[in-house]
């Protein structure tokens, strides 16, 4: 029989939005500040991540979760000189040091894999996480690239 391999990867397009700011409307409840843009973003995980979850996955079984988020750069990172104004400055950052939080960034992720229960049947399950923001390099898509790994039992 062959060995089913234990992960899958997909890649979601657009602006990642984060989870986990909070406001309180009229003293009732709590509502995620972007809220529309939070839902939006954990629609299209959530799609991105049926469409790929092999036949066989197990979303009862701890795993780990690798996010690459890719941010759109700065103009002020790029050249003025003619001819030169898709080149970098030397002094552009590689990494996204500014926000979103990457701690927020990986909530949304993990309750769009959850929301659904195809793929995890709750975040919780999520016991080792990898996250990566940069900004995309010449030519490169806005997109948040996610793997999930089966750990063994």
């Amino acid at each position: 029989m062959p060995k089913l391999p234990k992960s899958f990867t997909f890649k979601v397009l657009g602006v990642p939005a984060p989870q986990g700011s909070m406001s309180v409307r009229r003293g009732k409840y709590a509502i995620a500040c972007n809220q529309k843009q939070l839902y939006s973003w954990r629609h299209d995980v959530a799609t991105q991540a049926l469409k790929y979850v092999p036949e066989w996955w197990d979303k009862e079984s701890p795993v780990s979760l690798r996010c690459e988020f890719v941010f759109a750069r700065p103009k002020y990172h790029f050249s003025t000189a003619k001819g030169k104004t898709h080149q970098t400055v030397p002094s552009a950052p590689y990494h996204h040091i500014v926000p979103p939080d990457n701690d927020k960034l990986v909530r949304a992720i993990g309750d769009a894999l959850s929301v659904t229960q195809a793929v995890l049947r709750d975040d919780s399950l999520i016991v080792l996480i990898h996250s990566l923001k940069r900004y995309a390099r010449h030519n490169e898509l806005i997109a948040t690239t996610i793997t999930i790994t089966a750990l063994n039992t």
